[in-house]
C-alpha cells in the first residue's frame, strides 16, 4: 500500500505541480532583455472615490501598475491666472514619485478654442488683422514674449518636464476652414500665424531646454479626424520633435460611442501613425468606457487595452508613450453636474471603479505589463489557489492512504488475536525425551589457533557416537 501511495505521489509531482509554473501570459510575447518599449502611464492620475487629481494614493497605485509618465493639459488662460496647480503637481507628487516622468500641454489652442490670455483681444480672422483693428494675431510679438516667459517658469523655475506642447488637438480649431469635399483648407491665414508661433517656440525650447522634447497635438476621435489632420500636419514639421494624438473616446461623426472591432481600432491608430512620417508619435490620452447603458462594457474596455498594447509592440520603434486617461472611475454625477449630462456615462473610463474594485481592463493592463517585464511577474492568484488545492489534495491523499493502511493492519492484528491457538493432543501425551548432555573437551580458549568450523565438526561427531 505504501509503495502504491508513493507512486501516486510521484505522478502528481511530476505532471501536475510543474504545470502550475507555466507562464502566466500564455499567448503573449515575452519581452527579451534589451527590448525597447514605449512608456505607459495616465493623463491626470486621480484618486479613489474622488474626482480630484491630487491624490497621493492614486500615484502609488499608478507606480504599482508600472506607470512611468503622466501627461496633463492646461489652458494658457488658466495658467496666466494661476501657475500654482502646475507647481503643486510637480512638488507634491511628481517629485515624490521619481518613477513617473511629467509631460505638459500649454493650451494656446485647446480643441475648438483659442485660449490666449484675457489681455489679448483675440478673435478668429481670415485676413491679416490691421493695426487699426486692434485684433491679436497668433504670432504677435507680445504673444510670443508672454509664451516664452511662461515656458521659462514651467521648464526653468519649476523644471523636471520631459515633454511640452503648445496647443492641444489643434486640428479641431482649424477644421472650421477645412472643406471635406475637396479635402483642402479654404483659408490658412490663422494657420500660417500659428505655425510661425510654434516654430519660434520650438527653437526657443531647443536652445534653452535641449533635454525637453516638443510635441504637436492632434485630435483623433471622430471618424473624419484623420482627413483634416492630413491637410495640415506637414505644416508642423519644423514645430516639434513628436506628433501626438488625443484619442479620448472613439466616436462617430455624430458623437456616439463606437464599439470597434480589433481591426477597426487598429485602423483608427494607423491612420494617424501613417501621417507622422519619420517623426515619433505619442498618445497623450485615450480611453473607452465600461458603462453598459451607453454601449460600453468591461469586456470591450479590456479588449481595448489589449489592442493598445499590441499597437505599442508593433510600433515600439516609433511610439514615445501612451497614456490612459484616469486610473479610477469618476464619482457618479461628477461629469453631469460640472460639464454636461450627456457626458455622465463617460465617468466609467477608469481601470478600477471609484471605490477601488478591479475591472477586467485592470487585469488586462496588469497582464500586458507583466508580459513586457515592466512590472514583476508575481504568482497569479489563480495559480496560488490551484497550487494550494493541489498540495492539499496530495497531502490529503497520502494521509488517507496511510490511515487506511493503518486500519487494515489493525484489523488483521485484531483477527489474529481473536483466533484460539490449536492444541496438538498427540504431542501432549508423549513422554518427554531426555536430552543428552553434551560433553565438552576442556575449556574453549578464544585465541588465534581456535577454528570455529573445526569445533563444530568435532561436536557433531561426538553426538553421532
Amino acid at each position: 500500500m505504501r509503495r502504491n501511495s508513493f507512486k501516486i505521489f510521484l505522478l502528481f509531482t511530476t505532471f501536475l505541480v510543474p504545470l502550475l509554473f507555466a507562464p502566466l501570459t500564455v499567448g503573449y510575447t515575452q519581452a527579451a532583455p534589451g527590448d525597447d518599449f514605449p512608456k505607459f502611464g495616465f493623463s491626470y492620475i486621480n484618486g479613489i472615490a474622488g474626482a480630484t487629481e491630487l491624490e497621493e494614493a492614486g500615484y502609488q497605485k499608478a507606480v504599482d501598475m508600472g506607470a512611468s509618465i503622466e501627461h496633463r493639459e492646461y489652458s494658457w488662460s488658466y495658467l496666466a491666472f494661476s501657475i500654482s496647480r502646475v507647481y503643486e503637481w510637480k512638488q507634491l507628487f511628481i517629485n515624490k514619485f521619481p518613477e513617473i516622468e511629467a509631460s505638459i500641454a500649454v493650451g494656446v489652442i485647446s480643441n475648438n478654442f483659442s485660449v490666449l490670455t484675457s489681455e489679448f483681444n483675440f478673435t478668429r480672422y481670415t485676413t491679416i488683422p490691421t493695426p487699426e483693428s486692434n485684433l491679436t494675431r497668433f504670432n504677435d510679438p507680445l504673444v510670443l514674449a508672454k509664451l516664452q516667459n511662461l515656458t521659462d517658469i514651467i521648464l526653468g523655475t519649476i523644471g523636471g518636464f520631459s515633454y511640452i506642447s503648445f496647443g492641444n488637438e489643434v486640428n479641431g480649431f482649424f477644421e472650421t476652414y477645412f472643406d471635406y469635399t475637396t479635402e483642402t483648407m479654404t483659408n490658412t491665414v490663422m494657420l500660417d500665424d500659428y505655425v510661425n508661433l510654434t516654430e519660434q517656440m520650438y527653437t526657443y525650447v531647443q536652445t534653452n531646454y535641449p533635454t525637453v522634447k516638443v510635441m504637436m497635438s492632434f485630435r483623433n476621435q471622430i471618424t473624419s479626424d484623420p482627413i483634416n489632420i492630413a491637410a495640415i500636419i506637414d505644416r508642423f514639421n519644423d514645430s516639434c520633435d513628436i506628433y501626438s494624438m488625443a484619442g479620448r473616446i472613439f466616436t462617430n461623426d455624430y458623437g456616439f460611442l463606437e464599439n470597434l472591432s480589433q481591426d477597426d481600432l487598429v485602423d483608427r491608430f494607423t491612420s494617424f501613425i501613417d501621417l507622422c512620417g519619420s517623426k515619433n508619435f505619442a498618445v497623450t490620452n485615450i480611453y473607452t468606457i465600461s458603462d453598459s447603458s451607453a454601449g460600453g462594457s468591461e469586456l470591450y474596455q479590456a479588449n481595448f487595452i489589449r489592442t493598445l498594447f499590441q499597437l505599442a509592440g508593433d510600433y515600439s520603434d516609433k511610439m514615445e508613450f501612451l497614456c490612459w486617461y484616469h486610473i479610477f472611475d469618476l464619482p457618479r454625477g461628477y461629469l453631469g453636474m460640472l460639464f454636461n449630462p450627456y457626458l455622465e456615462a463617460q465617468r466609467s473610463l477608469g481601470l478600477l471603479t471609484e471605490f477601488g474594485d478591479y475591472k477586467l481592463s485592470y487585469h488586462a493592463w496588469i497582464e500586458e505589463m507583466r508580459a513586457l517585464n515592466l512590472i514583476p511577474n508575481y504568482f497569479a492568484p489563480w495559480k496560488i489557489a490551484l497550487y494550494s488545492i493541489t498540495l492539499t489534495a496530495i497531502g490529503g491523499f497520502l494521509v488517507f492512504a496511510y490511515v487506511m493502511e493503518g486500519i487494515d493492519i489493525y484489523k488483521k492484528q485484531q483477527e489474529k488475536d481473536a483466533t484460539p491457538d490449536e492444541i496438538d493432543f498427540e504431542q501432549k501425551t508423549k513422554e518427554p525425551t531426555k536430552k543428552k548432555k553434551r560433553k565438552t573437551k576442556g575449556t574453549i580458549i578464544f585465541d588465534a589457533s581456535y577454528s570455529y568450523d573445526e569445533t563444530e565438526e568435532s561436536e557433531t561427531a561426538e553426538e553421532e557416537k
